[in-house]
């Protein structure tokens, strides 16, 4: 597993996006953000390859606003899917990538880790 850009400069308003290779995922951050570190670190437990993307928390990027509509982190991006807010990020990374699974699959079980 690695996780490739978590020390990068953050990215601000003016900044280009980046382009996402076909099959890559992509973590969107703001470093310090507990919420998008809950999303990292879920990341990091079930081994997944990742880019992390930092941005700027007060002066955001313009395109990101069309990734998450209040441009908050965390999101993942994922065969051309964003998925926002870190409630729903464990349960479609246990969705899509299943071998990794970490959350139980009985729904009593599940909402007792919840």
């Amino acid at each position: 597993m690695v996780l490739t850009g978590v020390n990068s400069k953050a990215l601000r308003k003016g900044s280009a996006e980046p382009p996402l290779a076909a099959g890559a995922f992509r973590v969107y951050n703001m470093r310090f953000c507990p919420w998008a570190l809950r999303a990292m670190l879920y990341v990091a437990a079930k081994g997944i390859d990742a880019e992390v993307i930092n941005l700027n928390v007060t002066d955001k990027a313009e395109w990101y606003f069309k990734k998450h509509y209040l441009g908050k982190a965390p999101a993942v991006e994922h065969d051309g899917n964003v998925v926002i807010e870190s409630g729903f990020i464990p349960e479609y990374l246990d969705d899509a990538f299943p071998e990794s699974r970490i959350l139980p699959t009985d729904p009593f079980e599940k909402v007792q880790q919840k």
